[in-house]
């Protein structure tokens, strides 16, 4: 049927292509659909790439990614998709990360994708002497979110390679937080706080960072391994505050 050629394009450029692909034209609240409508809709089409993972303590397999106004940086358990600031550049959980964009922001709110090979050829070449600091493990705080009876805290190398490809787990802001919670855990050497900055901006410069405004009715999966995604800060207003709904794979 066509649908299983459109998934089988999905996975194709997901996992073979550029990582990334936005399918436009789907429904929302302008069609007057609600949003449990849309996401029950998305969930059910993302089931058909890949198995949703559960994203808190409440099991949800979907998230809303609406604005609370809360700061992360102040908030020591709050997540990207309750602020309306800027994202770094980040990676998420699972293999695929997928965004559906029910209502846009009026201003800003764009999505920022970078390759992760990219970032890695790029840091290898400015400061070949930091790259191994790429390796080694890095703390991240889970923000409340671990199930019972795990650490509140997770540990992976930034980089490693399997199979012949880079892949990649980057989370900065969390790994800063666990640094700031939990004084058990070994210390950031200079280093890996030098290798972290060079991070944050290489992720940013123009000729790898990729930007796009999803607009709604837009859908966008990303290979959440090979692929970095963030978001520019963002207005809303009382009447169309950005919302998307969020699947890992």
């Amino acid at each position: 049927s066509s649908f299983d050629c459109l998934f089988e394009k999905i996975e194709q450029q997901v996992f073979s292509g550029k990582g990334f692909i936005i399918i436009k034209g789907l429904p929302t609240y302008k069609e007057g659909y609600s949003d449990e409508i849309v996401k029950n809709f998305f969930l059910e089409f993302s089931s058909k790439i890949g198995k949703p993972l559960i994203q808190n303590k409440r099991n949800d397999l979907t998230c809303d990614v609406k604005t609370k106004f809360l700061d992360i940086s102040v908030d020591n358990n709050s997540r990207g998709p309750v602020t309306n600031s800027y994202l770094q550049l980040h990676t998420a959980v699972g293999s695929i990360l997928g965004l559906y964009c029910y209502k846009s922001s009026n201003t800003g709110g764009e999505t920022l994708l970078a390759p992760a090979y990219r970032v890695h050829e790029e840091f290898k070449k400015k400061r070949p002497d930091l790259i191994e600091q790429l390796y080694k493990v890095y703390y991240g705080d889970r923000r409340g979110e671990e199930p019972e009876g795990e650490p509140p805290y997770d540990s992976s190398p930034i980089f490693l390679v399997h199979e012949d490809i880079y892949r990649c787990r980057y989370v900065a802001i969390y790994y800063q937080a666990a640094q700031e919670k939990y004084l058990n855990l070994p210390r950031l050497s200079d280093k890996q706080i030098e290798a972290l900055e060079l991070m944050d901006y290489i992720t940013n410069q123009e000729d790898i960072c990729f930007t796009t405004k999803l607009e709604p009715g837009d859908l966008v999966f990303v290979n959440n391994e090979q692929v970095l995604h963030g978001r520019t800060s963002f207005n809303g207003n009382e009447n169309i505050d950005r919302h998307l709904f969020r699947v890992w794979l």
